[in-house]
């Protein structure tokens, strides 16, 4: 097909179709402009300050009968090199967190009597109801009863959730691979998951 004939026959589409196109070129637009929307990002390369989930406040209270324990801080910069123990901070306590999708909350104590501290965590619960904009881009094959192979490729975005029920769209291309089956085809759609 020569660009000529390709716009010969985009003259004579009629109303409907024009309509479906003007759709589409919207929904293009539309995802586009949301994929840049800002994503809250993860830096796995250097320590973020957190903020707290209750503010301290000092007190005159509870004062360490025993020495504070705390973490060398050479085996702190060796472990962590990215992370600088200012000159006149000490590390009571590291914590590894558990996997957590919707974040969660750490608190650290310092039992007053053995100077030892301690970090607990707690994993945030599912939100009733939130937007999300994560992204997919995936590729498989499909070996069907009736001898069929497809390869496949599929883009799929989350959209919004209930707890852990995800909405997403899809986008997805299929063709055959062995010669049986047909042509290609498409799929555009949603999804409803719940995962666990």
């Amino acid at each position: 097909m020569t660009i000529k004939d390709l716009t010969t026959r985009i003259a004579g589409f009629s109303t409907s179709q024009w309509i479906f196109c003007a759709g589409v070129f919207v929904f293009v637009v539309s995802y586009l402009v949301w994929s840049v929307w800002p994503k809250p990002a993860v830096d796995t390369k250097h320590f973020t300050e957190t903020k707290p989930a209750v503010t301290a406040q000092k007190v005159s209270g509870p004062t360490l009968t025993v020495p504070l324990k705390v973490v060398p801080k050479s085996a702190v910069e060796k472990k962590f090199p990215e992370y600088k123990v200012a000159q006149n901070s000490v590390v009571v306590d590291t914590a590894k967190i558990p996997k957590a999708p919707n974040g969660g909350t750490t608190i650290t104590a310092t039992d007053t009597q053995t100077g030892e501290t301690s970090t607990e965590f707690k994993p945030d619960p599912s939100p009733w109801l939130g937007f999300e904009n994560q992204n997919y881009i995936g590729g498989g094959m499909e070996f069907n009863v009736d001898g069929t192979q497809k390869a496949k490729l599929y883009f799929k975005r989350d959209i919004l959730r209930s707890k852990d029920l995800h909405l997403q769209v899809e986008i997805q291309g299929k063709c055959s691979i062995n010669g049986i089956g047909g042509k290609c085809e498409g799929f555009v759609g949603p999804n409803l998951e719940w995962r666990f």
